[in-house]
């Protein structure tokens, strides 16, 4: 697996996670931390989120 490829499967991972927290905990505070994360997968994927 390439770093690309590695980076995004985190990122995705980590993106699952936070918002698994926000509705746990009833708080969008962690919303920045989800922008962070969806801005990694668009910077490793463009081509398949336009």
């Amino acid at each position: 697996m390439n770093k690309d490829e590695e980076n995004k499967k985190n990122a995705i991972k980590y993106f699952e996670n936070a918002l698994k927290a926000c509705v746990r905990d009833n708080d969008f505070g962690n919303a920045c931390e989800m922008r962070k994360y969806i801005n990694m997968i668009k910077d490793i994927e463009p081509e398949r989120l336009k």
